[in-house]
């Protein structure tokens, strides 16, 4: 009995000395000021092109978009020609009618704040455009993940469709970087009485679902890069983003936008994809600013955010067939449909971008 006394003693004696340890710790952080942050990009494709403008807010306030407003805005080219941008909205400037990117011309943004600071961007060269040698489609099955309605479970769907493959080649050894943006286009109708129809379209990004968007030609026979997956049946549609009451689809088309790049864009998105994918692993990399083109001349002390792109765009629009049946997919072009409401209904009518 003495000794299970001494063990308790011990075991208090113990708690009290390392409860009496804990102390409450705060960080002190530098308040830095806001940062200017820039987006934007342009291409050889009809504009007009946005560059958006923000403030950065500090680490200890909530986050919310600070537009900036009021800036003098312009890009320049290497043949001595310049653009003036028009704000539109607070923080969108607008490239004016009529601009548009060419091929082998360097172009540079140019930045004047309300507070007299000025910001250029490196120039960036527009590089020949990708060459698409050729799109095809197989069947498969991708797995997706569903949260459980009653507790924080996911469980692994797999999902029967098809996937869509490029295969590319590049006209110039120095085109080889390249960058996508897919969406998918699902056309469907929904009768609402007996002499009535809704003609009905959605369109979504599905660039998230793919592994990345980035990818770099291959010689290698064969080297292709996926660029969309489209779910076969009804129920596979909302794992994309799309409703769950979509349950009339009929046709779905992808809608790809092929990004050649130089390298100081490829290397950029390669950083950003890098920080994105991270799974906090031992080797994951470190979060970090992202390398940004943008710097301030007036104050070349004064950090920056962001990155000024220019590259050659093509644009893929195909509509992807198969059948539960089928063991190929088939993939027919269509007119590029990349400036079409993202969603929207007619009655008893078609808009003039419907697949028939």
């Amino acid at each position: 009995m003495k000794i299970e006394k001494i063990v308790i003693f011990i075991i208090i004696l113990i708690t009290l000395i390392f409860s009496g340890c804990q102390e409450e710790y705060f960080a002190k952080l530098d308040k830095v000021e806001p940062l200017l942050v820039v987006q934007g990009m342009i291409t050889n494709q009809p504009g007009p092109y946005l560059i958006s403008l923000s403030l950065s807010w500090r680490f200890q306030e909530p986050p919310v978009f600070n537009a900036l407003s009021g800036a003098i805005v312009s890009i320049s080219a290497n043949d001595a020609t310049n653009v003036n941008l028009v704000e539109l909205s607070p923080g969108s400037y607008y490239t004016p009618a009529g601009f548009i990117g060419e091929v082998g011309k360097e172009y540079t943004l140019q930045i004047l704040t309300p507070d007299g600071h000025k910001y250029t961007s490196s120039p960036q060269e527009i590089l020949p455009p990708l060459n698409i040698d050729s799109i095809y489609g197989t069947k498969s099955e991708k797995v997706f993940y569903r949260p459980s309605s009653v507790s924080n479970t996911l469980f692994a769907t797999n999902v029967p469709g098809a996937y869509a493959f490029i295969n590319t080649s590049n006209s110039d050894n120095n085109s080889s970087r390249f960058r996508f943006a897919s969406e998918l286009y699902v056309q469907y109708g929904v009768p609402i009485s007996d002499t009535a129809v809704d003609n009905c379209w959605i369109k979504k990004p599905i660039t998230g679902f793919q592994p990345t968007d980035l990818g770099f030609f291959s010689n290698l026979d064969g080297a292709s890069q996926e660029v969309g997956f489209v779910p076969l049946l009804s129920n596979g549609i909302p794992f994309l983003g799309f409703p769950p009451s979509l349950l009339y689809d009929q046709v779905r088309v992808i809608i790809n936008k092929v990004l050649t790049l130089n390298e100081e864009s490829y290397n950029f998105h390669k950083a950003k994809n890098d920080q994105l994918n991270s799974a906090g692993r031992i080797l994951d990399p470190i979060a970090a600013q992202l390398p940004g083109n943008i710097q301030c001349i007036s104050d070349p002390d004064k950090l920056t955010l962001g990155f000024f792109e220019a590259c050659a765009e093509t644009i893929l629009t195909y509509r992807v067939i198969t059948t539960l049946t089928q063991q190929t997919v088939d993939i027919i072009h269509l007119p590029a449909m990349n400036n079409i409401p993202n969603e929207g209904c007619l009655t008893n009518q078609y808009p003039p971008f419907w697949v028939n």
